[in-house]
């Protein structure tokens, strides 16, 4: 129970809850709690892990609670105070997250009440962690691979928080490697962060951090050889990398992201797109990786590696309407294949010309009577791939201006 509690640290501990794991409140002992830092604790059990509770004084806004493992209560948090807390970065149980009934119904985890910040959550739990502040600027865990250092301008307190993450908990598998976190919950001060990386494998020398949606190579990083022994482990070296206000990540980028040592080659999987009709090829389609500057016809095949991408379309002239963007996900060793197919404006039967028959077609269209293509007939409302065939001005529907272009162009004066 941290009841007015000013600076306490609460961390590796195992809590077994009966009422409440971690107990935040006011009362006897001062009218505010504030400054606890409460990290790396498995807390589970039949009561609540974190219960928040301001009575009459003030939980402050400095309190550290982020990277414990809140599993297998019946509550993971609840506030029965007006002001959020944040409880940001930690494990509910579930890597779908803590259950809420408003923000977060799909979560399978523990759950929580109103006022718990909790997005976003870990996917995995933490296997480990320290924290730094001024006082101790600098840790080494030669168990888990992990260093930092940490520089501070003046004398202002900051407070850095380092876990070691069991495995990856970002869903992209870009490659195999250990995954760290190295949080700044208060920037103070501090001017720069140096993480070393451990490694044993001499191929795991390449530091990467997780921006929200893809892994990036760190922008400063160096590979300081070994051997070194620390703690009775071996390692073959480490990465540094350093941290400040221009690099990438930035101090202000650490708030819960996560770093990882890659040691193996970049996970990869291939990428097919087929272009259709075939006139479209003759007239030059083709597709390209997020608007890229290599081009590649129907059929191709490219491995790319693991992450999310973008299928873009060449533009072949005004009479063809190109087909819209398409989002892929591409997998480990995962194969996907699509198909783009790009509309000949107005030809509405889809003969391959566009003649007096798409003229009537259109007209008919215009005035909202059924056509029939290819022994099929369509009532209002027509189907898109029609609309997008007698929409040869490319508004958004069908009218007497598409008529007049169709009949134009079958007439060969455009």
């Amino acid at each position: 129970t941290l009841s007015g509690a000013l600076g306490v640290y609460v961390q590796e501990n195992s809590m077994t809850v009966d009422v409440a794991g971690v107990r935040i409140s006011t009362g006897w002992a001062g009218s505010l709690a504030d400054n606890n830092v409460i990290i790396n604790n498995n807390i589970t059990g039949d009561g609540t892990g974190l219960l928040v509770n301001p009575g009459s004084g003030t939980i402050g806004t400095n309190n550290v609670f982020a990277f414990n493992n809140i599993y297998g209560n019946v509550m993971g948090a609840e506030n029965l105070g007006t002001d959020p807390f944040d409880a940001r970065n930690n494990w509910w149980g579930d890597v779908s997250g803590p259950y809420h009934p408003v923000t977060n119904t799909d979560g399978q985890g523990n759950a929580v009440s109103d006022n718990i910040l909790f997005d976003p959550w870990l996917g995995i739990p933490t296997a480990g962690g320290e924290a730094l502040d001024y006082g101790n600027p600098s840790y080494e865990n030669g168990g888990a691979g992990l260093g930092v250092d940490v520089g501070f301008e003046g004398g202002e307190e900051g407070l850095v928080i380092v876990t070691v993450l069991g495995s990856n908990p970002t869903g992209l598998d870009m490659f195999d490697g250990s995954v760290f976190d190295v949080f700044v919950s208060e920037l103070g001060d501090i001017s720069e962060i140096k993480i070393k990386l451990y490694y044993i494998e001499p191929s795991a020398t390449v530091a990467y951090w997780f921006n929200g949606t893809t892994w990036v190579e760190c922008s400063s990083q160096q590979v300081v050889a070994g051997p070194f022994n620390i703690d009775g482990t071996d390692y073959a070296g480490y990465v540094e990398v350093t941290i400040n206000g221009t690099t990438i990540p930035s101090l202000t980028d650490l708030t819960g992201t996560f770093f990882a040592l890659r040691n193996s080659e970049l996970n990869k999987g291939s990428l097919t797109v087929n272009i259709e009709p075939q006139a479209a090829i003759n007239a030059g389609a083709k597709w390209s990786v997020d608007g890229g500057a290599t081009w590649y016809s129907g059929g191709d095949t490219v491995e790319l590696v693991v992450g999310s991408y973008t299928v873009t379309y060449k533009q072949v002239g005004d009479d063809w309407s190109i087909p819209a963007d398409a989002p892929v996900d591409i997998t480990k060793d995962g194969q996907v294949s699509l198909t783009g197919t790009y509309v000949l404006l107005g030809d509405i039967n889809g003969d391959g010309s566009v003649d007096i028959l798409d003229v009537m077609l259109a007209l008919r269209m215009t005035v909202e009577l059924p056509v029939e293509i290819d022994g099929q007939t369509w009532e209002v409302a027509y189907p898109e791939w029609l609309i997008l065939r007698a929409d040869y001005d490319e508004s958004g529907d069908v009218n007497i201006s598409d008529v007049m272009l169709i009949l134009r162009r079958s007439i060969g004066i455009d």
